[in-house]
């Protein structure tokens, strides 16, 4: 779009006036940069492609202003009469001006090395933890636009700069740098399309050693005690989130076939995945149990590399519904086990022809995992210790042992090595007891709704995976024995509480109902071998418990509080029928909390349409003929007050009403609802006319 068919609409723009100054070469005003700069929407006139505002803007000495504006330098008179506020607007708004991409600002900027060399020498020469994070912001900014427009010429520089990652890891800790160290796998950008990176990013990256670089960062930091807290949590998690960045620009390329060099593929270097959560085991040790941020980021990286939802290719096959792969990346959680699907029905075909995606890796996590087993052993033990004795008071009530962020993240991790691991992962974690440690805590932390879901997430995508070993470390356990267990004393604290009424269902009930729908579901899927998985008592025991109280459980879980929504569709548990539920209101009930006086009085009312008689009136007569509510023509009268042979009926013997509800006219005019000369009988006429006239008439009808 052209400036100026936008301009037509904001043609005394503060932005265009300046323009309409500086073109008409007045020497009465000077016009400088400053002005442009103070005017608010200077950054949406450029967006507009206001071409005259960007060949200004984009002059060599304007260039090189803006440039010093956004990298902190004021070096003119005028610039040093500038307050703190307006120098600080002034460089966010330069440095926006020049990310904007418009050849006039980024081609001319790309073609002067020395603007560009610029912002890098600030990176450079600025001390770690000087660098003021505006400034950083700044300055990210235009590099990363750059790389995106101009992105040969910004990789080229930053190949001849020897310092160029030096500079960017030792302000690590200020989220926009450690943003640039993934921006540098952002693609040209062009007018239709975002192409792959070039071979020159992945060279600048695999020179500058980027995993392990960061890595060392990672465990230097945790290990520090000179470090203030603050900057150590910072640096922790931008580095860890730079970590996670790359390995989804990674997956991303693998899509595209774009062959990686190993070097910068998480996937294929577990060792520096192991490395950080040995350093926040250790920062967690020396800490006495506290949270640990280093140890809570480290396992956020191998936790989200193993479940990461892009680190998938669909392969559809044809298999049935019960039998998903056990490499998918999405828990099959059937919620229509515990009436979350309407009325506990399973909408699903379980047809053997049914067709499902089936989701396969892209990248092999078999080596990560290799290398993150040799940390289970001191998780767990971690995981068993007793947590700092610090109560809280939250609305479960008082909590005199809570079980903390960093214990919750281990089980996180734990729980996604069980889910997503390889047989050997899933048998290194069950040597190691896992499951029974999980399900403990999951009864004893009454009211983490958060682990209960993990755990719950856990057990019923194993049950309904087709993998078998994590089939057995879970039913190993006593799964069944433990969850009949837990309900029965619930239902003694039931029982005990009624007369008080004081009884308050536990936290994890839901998802003990959850669990025991799931179990119930995998023993009928596989009768053949349910012996392998429990005893013939414990499986008799979890029959009758099924029988006696989980479908009564279940029917609970699947009502509707207050009923049907109104407009939804409610489907039978016995039969596939949908029923439309349109009775809103209960009209009668509605009135019965009325003033006397505004009550209305029911007629008589058939909700049977087969009987009801519609019938049509002469619309040749003019409302004017129609002159009392007492009596009505019927259909042939000829208008002028006489009928053929039809007698006059008054309107109270009217019975086209039978579905209406009729309003006293009394009441309503007592209450000022209507006029006193106003009736209802002026709003109901009673129709009558041939068998055919009626039938058509009735499809008009909205009865």
């Amino acid at each position: 779009r052209s400036g100026s068919s936008i301009r037509m609409f904001y043609a005394n723009s503060a932005v265009d006036t300046l323009l309409d100054k500086l073109e008409s070469n007045s020497n009465d005003e000077q016009i400088t940069l400053h002005q442009f700069l103070d005017e608010s929407d200077i950054i949406s006139e450029l967006r507009t492609s206001n071409t005259r505002l960007a060949d200004y803007l984009g002059t060599d000495e304007n260039l090189r202003a803006l440039v010093g504006y956004c990298t902190g330098k004021w070096e003119s008179k005028e610039d040093k009469t500038l307050d703190s506020e307006k120098r600080q607007i002034f460089a966010v708004r330069s440095s926006e001006i020049l990310a904007t991409k418009l050849p006039q600002i980024s081609g001319n900027l790309a073609v002067k090395p020395e603007l560009l060399e610029t912002l890098f020498s600030v990176l450079e020469n600025t001390d770690a933890g000087e660098l003021d994070i505006v400034t950083a912001a700044n300055i990210t900014r235009v590099m990363v636009a750059m790389v995106r427009c101009q992105n040969a010429e910004v990789l080229q520089l930053a190949l001849s700069r020897q310092n160029f990652f030096a500079s960017l890891y030792k302000h690590i800790s200020i989220s926009p740098v450690a943003e640039l160290l993934v921006r540098l796998l952002d693609g040209p950008e062009t007018d239709q399309e975002i192409l792959p990176p070039r071979g020159e990013a992945l060279q600048l990256l695999q020179r500058g050693d980027i995993l392990n670089r960061l890595v060392d960062l990672f465990v230097e930091s945790a290990k520090s005690t000179a470090i203030p807290e603050r900057v150590k949590e910072e640096t922790v998690l931008n580095i860890s989130t730079v970590i996670i960045g790359i390995a989804l620009r990674i997956l991303e390329l693998a899509k595209k076939f774009v062959s990686v060099p190993v070097s910068l593929n998480p996937y294929s270097n577990g060792k520096v995945i192991a490395r950080m959560i040995d350093a926040g085991l250790q920062e967690y040790q020396s800490s006495g149990g506290e949270n640990c941020t280093a140890l809570i980021c480290a396992l956020n990286v191998a936790s989200e590399l193993l479940t990461t939802e892009a680190n998938e290719r669909v392969k559809v096959s044809s298999d049935s519904y019960n039998r998903p792969s056990g490499r998918a990346l999405t828990s099959m959680i059937s919620m229509s086990q515990v009436g979350y699907n309407g009325f506990g029905h399973n909408e699903h075909d379980n047809s053997e022809d049914t067709e499902m995606e089936e989701k396969i890796p892209i990248m092999s996590t078999e080596p990560l995992e290799i290398e993150v087993r040799t940390c289970f052993e001191p998780l767990v033990k971690t995981l068993k210790q007793d947590a700092p004795k610090k109560a809280i008071i939250n609305a479960a009530g008082r909590i005199e042992e809570p079980l903390g962020w960093t214990r919750l993240k281990i089980i996180d991790f734990l729980i996604a090595c069980l889910k997503r691991g390889c047989e050997d992962t899933v048998q290194t974690l069950d040597d190691n007891d896992v499951p029974d440690i999980l399900l403990d805590l999951f009864f004893k932390y009454e009211w983490n709704s958060m682990l209960h879901h993990m755990v719950a997430s856990a057990i019923v995508h194993a049950l309904e995976s087709d993998a078998e070993v994590a089939q057995t470390a879970w039913m190993r356990v006593d799964i069944v024995k433990r969850l009949i267990a837990k309900w029965n004393e619930e239902k003694v604290e039931r029982e005990k509480s009624d007369e008080r009424q004081e009884y308050r269902s536990g936290g994890h009930l839901g998802h003990i109902i959850m669990l025991a729908a799931s179990l119930e579901s995998f023993l009928e899927r596989n009768s053949d071998r349910k012996s392998i998985f429990a005893n013939e008592e414990e499986l008799s025991m979890f029959e009758e418990f099924c029988n006696t109280h989980l479908e009564e459980a279940k029917q609970r879980q699947c009502k509707h509080l207050g009923g049907v929504p109104p407009g939804t569709s409610a489907r039978s548990e016995c039969s596939d029928v949908v029923e439309e539920n349109t009775d809103v209101f209960d009209f009668e009930s509605m009135s019965n909390e009325l003033p006397p006086g505004l009550q209305p009085k029911m007629h008589g009312r058939d909700d049977s349409d087969e009987d009801d008689e519609v019938e049509v009136v002469d619309t040749s007569l003019d409302s004017d003929e129609i002159t009392g509510p007492a009596e009505m023509p019927r259909n042939g009268s000829n208008g002028n007050g006489s009928s053929d042979g039809d007698d006059w009926e008054p309107f109270e013997a009217d019975t086209a009403g039978e579905n209406n509800a009729v309003i006293e006219n009394d009441a309503l005019a007592e209450h000022g609802a209507i006029g006193e000369n106003n009736t209802a009988g002026e709003k109901d006429v009673k129709y009558s006319g041939s068998k055919e006239a009626t039938e058509e008439a009735a499809t008009t009808v909205d009865t």
